[in-house]
């Protein structure tokens, strides 16, 4: 650390153009703050060539606690996907006869827009080796690699596999693995609108044996859109809308979602798109909740 400064006026506008900062970080209760001050340093940040963030940090729950807290059995229940499958179609009285005809007759040619993080998945297969003798420890022997599209990029590959007509805005990098998942996605036919928000896309390594997966290394970290990249998206969502059946919101945490930012795009949807969706967790259900949607 170079510098801190201690404020005493009622806004940081002196220090401001004094630093010229390139990245000026408030807290998530700002996101949607129409305090006068906050504007004035906000509108001072983005005239000098800035930009503003919304950052509280992230919060990270023990899973030693979790297992105190619920018991191994109920995790292990609720771990097995067909049980939850089966649950959740129990809950909303969906059968199969029902679901098939919905896939064959009322997906093929939907205009669909999915938005939210988008993630590459890299697959290392390998082969066993033998047990390291200086530690306890697995080793293995990678023969082959590959990658999948994850979270919003394989929902978008779905609905296009179905036989919709589909568009992705997520936020990418300036990287090798933002490049191979736009080219992935391209080749499939469709359409994606990459708002270079960080350096690198967000990345999982899992890496298998036989048909075991050994270890998941996640490489996903959050980045909060600026303000302007904000703006940017907002953009994409105003120019699209009119020409939309569906809208999908995926939030991975890996920060191209918030709730400020969900409420005012489904405001922006809602008179022209029929159908609007999201995930049930995150930031997307906090937004949801807010206004009483289910």
């Amino acid at each position: 650390m170079d510098l801190v400064a201690v404020v005493d006026g009622p806004t940081a506008e002196p220090v401001i153009r004094c630093v010229k900062p390139d990245v000026y970080v408030k807290g998530r209760e700002y996101e949607s703050s129409t305090h006068a001050g906050f504007i004035t340093e906000k509108t001072l940040v983005e005239s000098l060539g800035g930009q503003v963030i919304f950052s509280s940090g992230e919060v990270v729950y023990s899973s030693s606690a979790i297992l105190d807290q619920v018991g191994q059995e109920q995790m292990d229940r609720e771990s097995d996907p067909a049980m939850r499958l089966r649950a959740c179609c129990r809950r909303w009285g969906i059968a199969k006869p029902g679901m098939a005809q919905l896939l064959r007759e009322k997906i093929p040619g939907r205009r669909v827009l999915v938005v939210g993080d988008a993630v590459l998945d890299r697959y290392i297969f390998c082969d066993a080796g033998e047990r390291s003798g200086e530690a306890p420890i697995l080793t293995v022997r990678p023969q082959k690699h590959a990658h999948y599209p994850g979270a919003a990029a394989i929902i978008a590959c779905h609905l296009q596999a179905q036989g919709a007509r589909v568009q992705l805005v997520s936020a990418m990098g300036d990287d090798q693995a933002s490049a191979e998942l736009t080219d992935t996605l391209r080749n499939r036919g469709i359409v994606v609108h990459g708002i270079k928000a960080r350096a690198t896309l967000p990345t999982k390594r899992v890496y298998v044996v036989e048909s075991q997966k050994l270890l998941k290394v996640d490489d996903a970290q959050a980045q909060p859109l600026s303000s302007l990249q904000q703006k940017e998206l907002m953009g994409m969502l105003e120019d699209q809308r009119h020409e939309l059946d569906a809208a999908i919101f995926v939030d991975f945490g890996c920060g191209t979602l918030s709730p400020t930012l969900v409420r005012g795009a489904i405001e922006l949807l809602r008179p022209s798109v029929g159908i609007i969706s999201g995930d049930v967790s995150g930031r997307v259900h906090l937004a949801w909740r807010s206004r009483g949607w289910t």
